[in-house]
């Protein structure tokens, strides 16, 4: 990526470490984390100071960010609140009888 993009190996030793994150991840992982650390280099050989593991961490906070959002936006959680009136503590939740991974349920 350093050859394609006309930076010496040094300027990304400081990327290495998502370089072996990306080695280990699945396909799908692997592929996005090696976009971004390409878009890094470009953005490094384009002269701009801003283009730091730093950068490349938070670009990838803010997919993941994104993407959860995505997932959860519209969802509305299994249980209810409840409160002195259904005879529980000011604030509990109801969790279902099981609604929740492995079982959960319950007040809270």
């Amino acid at each position: 990526m350093c050859r394609r993009r006309g930076l010496p190996a040094s300027e990304a030793s400081e990327l290495l470490p998502m370089v072996q994150r990306a080695v280990i991840s699945s396909a799908r992982v692997r592929r996005r984390l090696l976009t971004l650390i390409d878009r890094t280099l470009a953005r490094r050989s384009d002269g701009d100071p801003s283009a730091t593991l730093e950068s490349l961490e938070a670009d990838l906070d803010e997919e993941v960010l994104v993407s959860v959002a995505r997932r959860v936006h519209g969802w509305s959680p299994p249980w209810k609140h409840q409160g002195p009136s259904d005879g529980h503590a000011p604030g509990d939740y109801d969790l279902g009888d099981g609604d929740l991974p492995g079982g959960l349920g319950g007040n809270l």
